[in-house]
């Protein structure tokens, strides 16, 4: 009895939250994936970016309407996005600097 009211108040949530559209999801969650990417990395600008970037992406892959999301966490899949750019870009940050060091530290031996 319990699961068949647990699904029937999950149906019922998820379509309200698929009428919403991607207006709504853009405005509940913007905010604080910009707050999540600035703990990470300080410039303000390339937050915004990568949070952009992230919605764009939900857009490009499940439309306005969230056709074949399948009812998986929009917030978690967005953070998902948010994490991975950061890891990469922190990734990329690292190889550079070492590169630098790495070409320093021979100009200084040769």
């Amino acid at each position: 009895m319990f699961d068949d009211i647990f699904g029937y108040i999950c149906s019922v949530l998820y379509g309200v939250f698929m009428k919403e559209g991607i207006e709504h999801i853009f405005q509940l969650y913007y905010p604080e994936l910009v707050r999540f990417v600035e703990r990470h990395i300080p410039d303000k600008d390339m937050a915004h970016d990568f949070v952009s970037d992230a919605f764009l992406r939900l857009y490009e892959e499940y439309g306005e309407d969230f056709a074949g999301f399948n009812g998986e966490n929009v917030r978690a899949w967005l953070y998902k996005v948010v994490r991975n750019a950061i890891l990469n870009y922190l990734r990329d940050v690292k190889i550079r600097d070492r590169h630098h060091v790495l070409l320093a530290e021979s100009m200084l031996l040769a």
